[in-house]
């Protein structure tokens, strides 16, 4: 696979955004106008990488702005539990709202943004508003588990889900680690769409990879440096 679209026409090559040919302006695919955003979480799941090129051709990025609010919110609770764990003096949401939340928001951002001036300069054509929404849709797991499993953390644990006095391991051990690790599944999940949203923008393997797993580790990784 490549970052190209052949004209069937005059064999030329073209972005894998375009919708016309650049040379002889016949069509190279069909129009995608807006994003299906139940559709697309499926298919992030059984076809990673045919679906962020969807992304990519889609007109109209909708539901991104949805999608960095919920993850605000899950990173501002994120920080606020690795500050508690760490025994961080002086934590309070407020304070992990602007380091945790707002702070993982600019990075997405600011990712997407160098991430597009490095496809462009080694000669892969990329826009911004693409790389930013493959990046944001591969967030989806971590705002699936926010979502559908945060009534379970209040059910079982009340707001000791969120503390160390006691701490959850504490309070119901066997459960605490099986909802640990189906979290840290869907964290895994959010690394292979990082790789795989890199390739269908690249169409380079050892790249893809380089850029995904440093996307995830300085996303990720900032809240444990900063708790």
């Amino acid at each position: 696979m490549n970052n190209q679209l052949i004209c069937n026409n005059c064999q030329a090559s073209n972005p894998v955004y375009s919708l016309n040919c650049e040379k002889c302006n016949s069509f190279l695919r069909a129009r995608v106008p807006n994003i299906d955003l139940w559709d697309t979480i499926w298919n992030l799941l059984v076809s990673p990488v045919e679906t962020a090129i969807k992304l990519i051709q889609a007109e109209k990025k909708n539901f991104i702005v949805f999608l960095l609010s919920v993850w605000l919110i899950k990173a501002t609770v994120n920080q606020y539990i690795l500050n508690n764990y760490c025994q961080h003096e002086n934590n309070s949401i407020f304070g992990s709202l602007i380091l945790g939340g707002l702070v993982s928001v600019a990075l997405i951002v600011l990712i997407s943004f160098f991430a597009t001036l490095i496809f462009n300069a080694i000669k892969i054509p990329a826009r911004f508003k693409d790389v930013l929404a493959i990046y944001t849709y591969s967030l989806i797991p971590v705002i699936l588990v926010f979502l559908f499993l945060t009534p379970f953390h209040f059910a079982l644990y009340g707001f000791y889900w969120y503390t160390i006095n006691p701490p959850p391991l504490v309070i119901k051990p066997l459960v605490s680690y099986v909802l640990y690790g189906i979290e840290g599944l869907f964290y895994l999940w959010v690394l292979v769409l990082f790789v795989s949203s890199t390739y269908a923008q690249s169409g380079n393997k050892m790249l893809s990879f380089i850029i995904g797993l440093s996307l995830f580790l300085l996303l990720f990784g900032y809240h444990l440096l900063i708790a």
